[in-house]
């Protein structure tokens, strides 16, 4: 009987609390910006003693841009510490490095031309990338050509 009741209780709450507004809702802007603002590179590794991955973020560069869709990087591993040591730092590459960008507000950006996928570790070796950003409108976009020009260590 307790069950019956809590049962109709909370269906009679559901039905309640649910709106049915459709019409003078507010209108959101749709954004049309496509830019990048910023780059960043990190490094990632297992510690192995902690059971932990850890991450150290390459001290970066950039000049950007804007009329030309063009950033270059200087990309700058940094010094070592007690738990970046030495033998960490030495195995930092531009082949094992994740990125990640600042893009504008609900914009997208994919690789573009085989260019590395963002946010995993993977190989930057080229030195020369594409990104395209769609903005929120799905619209505009712009392709952005990322370019390294110093890996510094």
């Amino acid at each position: 009987m307790k069950k019956g009741i809590s049962f109709i209780l909370l269906n009679l709450l559901v039905i309640t609390m649910t709106s049915c507004l459709k019409m003078n809702l507010e209108e959101l802007p749709v954004y049309e910006n496509a830019e990048i603002s910023n780059l960043r590179f990190e490094y990632r590794w297992w510690d192995e003693n902690i059971k932990q991955m850890r991450v150290v973020e390459m001290g970066v560069n950039n000049t950007i841009n804007t009329e030309d869709n063009e950033i270059t990087s200087i990309i700058t591993v940094p010094a070592t510490t007690d738990i970046f040591t030495q033998e960490i730092r030495d195995k930092v590459t531009l082949t094992n490095l994740a990125a990640s960008l600042d893009i504008s507000t609900a914009a997208s950006a994919k690789p573009t031309n085989g260019s590395p996928q963002l946010g995993i570790p993977e190989d930057f070796s080229k030195k020369e990338f594409t990104y395209l950003v769609t903005a929120a409108d799905g619209i505009t976009k712009k392709e952005w050509k990322i370019i390294i020009s110093e890996f510094k260590k």
